[in-house]
């Protein structure tokens, strides 16, 4: 994984390399052209974007993110970092794509990971368990399928 701006790209034979989430963040077509059999498309992408309290009329700055961490009666603000902000940016491309991938996949799974944030990479484990319970339960409410 190499998000512009949020992680370093990869080098590799002399080409700098980045996340090819962010022109084709669900890759079915090439699975179709490498694969045989049925395909089954996941996306991990979240169903709500970054948002902000809508009391805000501007981005807070920076100083007042930072006072707001150092209050004791109220909790901070409630705003994206940066880093998420990059992250979604890399993604923003999806929607377009996603109607295509539903058409090309033989299945289409959403599995509601709202739980984890799109750069908690220590919570790998627990999307895991989330998507594959997910993907069970779907695939046991469809006939001719069978979860393994």
């Amino acid at each position: 994984m190499a998000i512009p701006g949020v992680g370093p790209p990869v080098c590799e034979r002399g080409e700098l390399l980045v996340d090819g989430g962010v022109l084709m963040n669900l890759p079915v077509e090439p699975m179709k052209t490498f694969c045989e059999g049925r395909l089954i498309a996941v996306s991990v992408s979240p169903a709500v974007d970054l948002a902000v309290d809508p009391a805000y009329e501007l981005y807070p700055s920076a100083l007042e993110i930072l006072r707001s961490r150092f209050r004791r009666r109220r909790p901070g603000l409630q705003v994206p970092t940066i880093l998420s902000i990059l992250a979604r940016t890399g993604t923003l491309g999806r929607e377009a794509g996603e109607r295509d991938v539903r058409r090309k996949a033989d299945l289409y799974l959403e599995p509601d990971l709202s739980a984890v944030d799109l750069l908690e990479f220590s919570a790998l484990e627990r999307a895991e368990q989330i998507g594959y319970r997910y993907a069970v339960e779907q695939l046991e409410k469809l006939d001719g399928w069978r979860a393994t």
